[in-house]
């Protein structure tokens, strides 16, 4: 790893010996050894907490997989179906909604272009001549 020799490997130990005496050796060894044995703790901690990470957006992942093949599947069948109805020449059939026209409100006498509101909530059709004016205010005049 480090590409060091043997006579190199004697120079090392010889400094060290010197540095800190034969006495104090084997405490700098022990803080050595548990600062080693600290950061590979860590080290496995970071690498667990990675893995954790990793499986729940493999998780979320797979579970928008399979939404998005749900979807495209109900998708697919809906517009082979609309196509078959479209190829064969019948109408459609769509699902019964409930609209309310605009036709179906109950208003009160009200002229627009020849059409007037009566007070059944029916539309009818009247000459220009039946509708009734409205004077500047917007009220109307009779």
């Amino acid at each position: 790893m480090f590409d060091v020799g043997g006579g190199e490997l004697m120079l090392i130990i010889l400094a060290v010996l010197l540095l800190f005496g034969p006495k104090k050796i084997p405490e700098v060894a022990q803080m050595l050894g548990k600062g080693m044995r600290k950061f590979r703790e860590a080290q496995d901690e970071f690498t667990q907490h990675i893995r954790d990470i990793s499986t729940q957006v493999e998780t979320e992942v797979n579970s928008v997989s399979q939404e998005v093949s749900s979807v495209t599947t109900s998708t697919t069948q809906t517009i082979s179906a609309i196509e078959e109805q479209f190829n064969s020449n019948i109408p459609p059939q769509l699902p019964e909604q409930h609209t309310e026209s605009a036709l179906d409100y109950s208003t009160t006498t009200d002229s627009m272009d020849g059409i007037v509101a009566d007070d059944t909530s029916t539309i009818s059709e009247v000459s220009p001549q039946q509708v009734i004016p409205r004077s500047a205010e917007g009220n109307v005049s009779r």
